[in-house]
């Protein structure tokens, strides 16, 4: 009842409002207005792109309110709109950044150098000049706003949204606000001293930290903000001492930072000031890391030649990357004894902490280089920081992303190892296989050229009771000790993929060190799921212990961004199709959703696509799905051309909106093609184990036959095109069939032998990882499988084709090496087959100069024009290039 009644309250306005609104919203939106002139819908040409923009959900009021959200532009022209959810009322902020909403109904952010402060009450605006930052902490209402004063110095402003009374804090030098606890840390320096105070906003109160006569940098709160962290210094980097300062005992410590004082500082180290100082929750241990510069040059190593060694466990050009990132050492000071250790060494350099901080899971990448997988086994030791005593707990385990972790209270250390999660409990030293009783696998097909990878775990319950786990669907809770398991959700009955949804206003990972800092869940509060079927619906659910999932919205769309408070009284999110654009809805269990942002509204002025799910299969038997896009103003009588866009897995995208935009990177982009009177398809892929190419080819061939046999499309007019992967992909389809007119293909690996023995010139790792268990998955080498590597690549079969071919690249291409493009361009011309290579001067993978974007999709829509529509106005198509 109460939500029933908050609801009825929130959009209680809407009836008042009704005839106005009709008139402002919605009868500009209508294709056919109240008063019978029917408004001609037009066909969609370039000069209307820069019209489109993308919306993104900001941020929601505390009580749910009001909504933030920004409108992006191609031109930069980008604005903030708060927007009242029920009466609609709306503000807008040009180029505006950091947003923020008060309990109190206000609303403030930053305008270049201007902060906007809104009453959302009685829309009184005011405008504070010339400011360099601001920030807010939401219990006690107050502004900190940083600006110059006329000395040149900074100063700080903390203003009261309640009261409007403001305090000052003139010559500041740093200054940092911990929101938990609502107290301000700042630094003042002047040429007699340095001071290094906490203003507590709440109390009003003031108190002296600390007094020296050098400034004090790299100011860093314990999380819940029980105590302070800080340097003092010439710079950040070459700090004196080290100080920790405890509020609740009102007591400080320090760390001498000198060779004279420390054994563990030499005269080479300095302070790494780009890593904060971390403070453990007991208060016990403080974390800072630092970096050697004066690292002496390998001796063997000649100015004169480069020494590549085949026992090196890495490339010379990784050694090389290695040494310029200079990666820091992590030591663990202990204020109450005075005592600091190195934690991390170069035998040693990676760092996981446990949830306490108590542990130190350290390990080192290259433990078994030289190694052909993206991601090698390593030997993984613990530390235990209360003696320091070190031993090996994990042998030749690889860490699979985001799987390998600590619990919350730091009690477990959660892996996968084959095929099962394991714990081990850091203070017996027990393991435990926790999922081989459950009976279901928790791999799936999760990642793009991936054949099967860890469905992963979104982290634990309170007090480290239950680990959180997904299977290909499903949320299951196990015990960490194996003794209990219960699945929470019903998705594989129905097909629908659940998953713990993260507000969108929240960051997604929260990294330490190396290690990904795990979220607790309380099983008895409600948690909100994401939701996608495999008819490509999505939506979201609301579970609880009681009733399990229950739907909120599911439907043939796209939701997502989702954003929620704690309360969870209703769910903001986007909703978008292939012809809707996004909008922007709020929802609730226990009511039907309604959207209070339409993006794009000029889109009803013009014909567009629509988008349908199809299914297929390949020549095996297995099931497949795909996109299926209709062109605009489509007319059931006429027979279209078709582009086939292809990677791996498409049709997730089916309900995907698209601003029709020249500037994007691999000059694709089905909003313009189907515009321009064109299908476009996007067919899933099944990619089957040492037969990448094959299995491609025959896919996309079964799924092409699908469509053409509905009668919709011209099988003499169909065209195909993809890009990296996909442009290998289309290279070699077209030597094993002549059922396209045209192709496209860009950023493609043509020939996998010598692509297996390239070197990624942008980290220097040599590409042979991608065969194999990724990518191309072909389970050996060229010289073990020779006959299955030339027959999955397309340069050796290029007498077959017989489809016209536009291959481009970026002559910057760090990731395809562009010789790729170029051996193929010249076996086709060898073989005088038509093709045409296009290479982007300064460009790398994707293509990002807005005007080499824009040149590019043009081309693209020239030559599928040319060869599929019989538009033969390109002279650079007939004519070539004339010097």
């Amino acid at each position: 009842m109460l939500t029933s009644y908050l609801y009825r309250k929130l959009f209680a306005c809407r009836a008042l409002f009704l005839p106005f609104l009709v008139l402002l919203f919605i009868l500009p939106l209508v294709a056919c207005p109240l008063w019978g002139q029917v408004v001609q819908k037009k066909n969609l040409t370039p000069d209307s792109y820069a019209q489109w923009g993308d919306v993104v959900l900001d941020k929601i009021s505390p009580d749910q309110k009001w909504a933030s959200f920004r409108m992006r532009y191609k031109n930069g022209s980008d604005t903030l709109f708060v927007r009242n959810v029920a009466s609609l009322k709306t503000y807008s902020f040009p180029a505006a950044k950091n947003g923020f909403f008060s309990s109190g109904r206000m609303f403030f952010c930053q305008t270049g150098k201007d902060l906007t402060i809104v009453n959302l009450s009685n829309s009184r605006k005011e405008i504070i000049k010339e400011i360099s930052g601001f920030d807010y902490h939401e219990k006690t209402e107050k502004l900190v706003i940083l600006s110059a004063t006329e000395n040149k110095k900074s100063a700080i402003t903390i203003r009261s949204l309640k009261t409007g009374k403001e305090k000052q804090i003139n010559n500041i030098d740093q200054f940092s606000l911990n929101r938990e606890k609502g107290t301000l840390a700042y630094s003042i320096f002047s040429e007699v001293k340095s001071t290094l105070s906490i203003a507590s906003l709440e109390k009003d109160e003031t108190f002296q930290v600390a007094e020296g006569d050098l400034p004090f940098f790299n100011l860093s709160w314990q999380k819940n903000g029980h105590s302070l962290a800080f340097t003092e210094g010439n710079d950040s980097q070459h700090p004196q001492a080290i100080y920790h300062f405890i509020s609740s005992e009102k007591k400080l410590y320090v760390f001498k930072f000198t060779p004279e004082s420390n054994s563990i500082i030499n005269s080479d180290t300095v302070f790494d000031s780009e890593s904060p100082i971390i403070i453990s929750d007991d208060l016990q241990r403080l974390f800072f890391s630092t970096v050697s510069y004066n690292r002496q040059a390998d001796k063997n190593e000649s100015k004169n030649v480069e020494i590549w060694n085949s026992d090196d466990k890495r490339t010379h050009i990784q050694q090389q990357n290695a040494a310029r990132i200079k990666k820091g050492r992590v030591a663990v000071w202990t204020p109450v004894i005075n005592k600091a250790v190195y934690i991390t060494s170069s035998d040693l350099p990676d760092l996981i902490l446990s949830g306490d901080m108590r542990y130190a899971v350290l390990s080192n990448p290259t433990d078994y280089e030289p190694q052909f997988e993206y991601i090698g086994p390593r030997n993984f030791y613990v530390m235990d920081l209360h003696n320091f005593e070190k031993k090996l707990f994990l042998k030749n385990i690889t860490p699979e992303p985001h799987c390998f972790n600590t619990s919350p209270a730091g009690k477990y250390f959660l892996y996968f190892k084959e095929g099962d999660w394991w714990t081990y409990n850091f203070s017996t030293g027990i393991y435990k296989n926790i999922t081989a009783k459950i009976g279901v696998k928790f791999t799936a097909k999760e990642q793009s050229l991936v054949p099967e990878s860890v469905c992963g775990s979104p982290g634990w319950t309170k007090n480290d009771t239950e680990i959180l786990l997904y299977d290909q669907f499903d949320i299951w809770a196990v015990s960490p000790e194996g003794d209990f398991f219960k699945r929470l959700t019903k998705g594989r009955e129905s097909g629908i993929t659940f998953r713990i949804a993260k507000s969108h206003d929240k960051p997604r990972f929260n990294h330490l060190f190396e290690g990904q800092m795990q979220e607790s869940f309380d099983l008895d509060k409600d948690l909100t799921l994401s939701a996608r079927g495999n008819d490509e619906k999505t939506g979201f659910y609301i579970w609880n212990k009681k009733v399990g999932e229950s739907s909120i919205i599911y439907k043939d769309a796209l939701c997502d961004q989702i954003i929620y408070n704690e309360g969870k009284k209703y769910i903001f999110f986007r909703e978008q199709k292939f012809d809707m654009s996004p909008r922007l809805v709020v929802a609730s269990t226990l009511l039907p959703s309604k959207y209070y942002f339409k993006s794009n509204p000029q889109q009803d002025k013009f014909f567009w696509g629509r988008s349908q799910l199809i299914e297929y299969q390949n020549s095996k038997g297995i099931k497949l799905k795909g996109a299926l896009y209709y062109p605009a103003a489509y007319n059931p009588l006429k027979k279209y051309p078709m582009i086939v866009n292809i990677y791996e897995r498409k049709s997730y995208e089916l309900h995907k909106y698209q601003n029709p935009t020249y500037f994007v990177e691999a000059g694709f982009n089905s909003s313009v093609l189907t515009s321009e009177g064109y299908f476009v398809l996007q067919p899933d892929i099944k990619l089957e184990y040492k037969n990448p190419g094959i299995a491609a080819a025959d896919c996309v061939i079964s799924a092409v036959k699908k469509v053409v046999e509905s009668g919709i499309v011209d099988k003499k007019r169909i065209g195909i095109m993809g890009h990296s992967f996909g442009g290998y992909e289309s290279s070699f389809i077209i030597t094993q069939t002549d059922l396209f007119g045209a192709a496209i293909t860009s950023g493609a690996i043509t020939d996998l032998v010598s692509f297996y023995y390239t070197i990624n010139k942008g980290n220097g790792r040599p590409d042979m990882w991608r065969f194999q268990t990724e990518e191309w998955n072909m389970g050996g080498t060229p010289y073990e499988i020779p006959k299955t590597y030339y027959d999955n690549s397309p340069i050796n079969f290029v007498k077959n084709v017989q489809t016209p071919v536009l291959l481009w690249s970026g002559k910057n291409d760090y990731q395809v090496d562009t010789h790729q493009s170029m051996e193929f361009y010249l076996a086709l011309r060898r073989a005088g087959k038509k093709s045409i290579m296009l290479l982007y001067p300064e460009e790398g993978h994707g293509i990002i100069n807005p005007e080499k974007q824009k040149d590019l999709s043009i081309r693209t829509l020239q030559w599928f024009d040319h060869f599929l529509k019989e538009d033969k106005k390109s002279e650079w198509i007939t004519k070539g290039w004339q010097h």
